[in-house]
């Protein structure tokens, strides 16, 4: 298999998007969101088979440190099938060899992987669905894994939802699928004179964000990042 240092953006978006599961932090716009509004230099590394097909990418976002040092970080990456354990041996095998290279301090992923299937009170659910393997062949790997997060201590929050309203007939549909102690505060929303729109006004969202990250004690992104996000 051949590794490739920079993918053509065409190469990179084509993969992605046929690839199960992806997820928006390692689409190609992401990285130059990252680089346009944290100084963050994209890397879209891969690896092709013997046929020139791509077969595992990832978004690397590269930040630079004195002594002509740098970092990496893979942003929910990478972009493969986790569970081909021949695929991700191999791209890990010259992503070290890449790294080296580069002079890099250490890279950090953050895979949006489920460790295992856990009910509304966080137990563990018995033969339920789980992703040991793969934990495991990280780790034979060499992946240092640092415990699970429980709210922003890492690069992003440890859960990330995501639902597929293409599959649903009607949002009565959508209503049901989720738990009913989810929905309840969202129900109590439907007495409020509330209208919901679709528009360009980052502006408006933007003092949105700020009254709430006053309210709740964060840090809120100047408008130019929204901005950035949005475009």
């Amino acid at each position: 298999m051949q590794f490739i240092k920079n993918l053509s953006e065409k190469e990179y978006q084509a993969f992605w998007e046929k690839t199960p599961n992806n997820h928006f932090m390692q689409s190609y716009e992401w990285g130059i969101a990252c680089k346009k509004n944290r100084n963050q230099i994209p890397c879209y590394i891969g690896l092709k088979d013997e046929n020139e097909n791509v077969v595992a990418a990832s978004l690397l976002l590269k930040k630079k440190t004195p002594l002509n040092m740098c970092y990496f970080y893979a942003p929910r990456g990478f972009t493969l099938d986790f569970s081909n354990k021949e695929i991700l041996s191999e791209f890990t095998k010259h992503l070290k060899n890449y790294l080296k290279e580069e002079n890099a301090i250490y890279l950090r992923i953050d895979p949006p992987l489920m460790y295992q299937e856990i009910d509304e009170e966080a137990n563990k659910i018995e033969r339920g669905h789980n992703n040991y393997k793969v934990f495991n062949t990280l780790t034979n790997l060499g992946y240092k894994h640092k415990g699970f997060n429980k709210l922003y201590e890492g690069n992003q929050p440890r859960y990330t939802f995501r639902t597929y309203f293409n599959k649903y007939t009607s949002f009565n549909e959508v209503e049901k699928s989720f738990s009913k102690s989810f929905f309840r505060p969202v129900k109590r929303s439907y007495n409020y004179d509330l209208e919901l729109y679709e528009a360009q006004e980052i502006k408006t969202f933007h003092e949105l964000i700020k009254l709430i990250s006053q309210r709740d004690g964060f840090t809120a992104f100047s408008l130019d990042y929204y901005q950035n996000v949005f475009n």
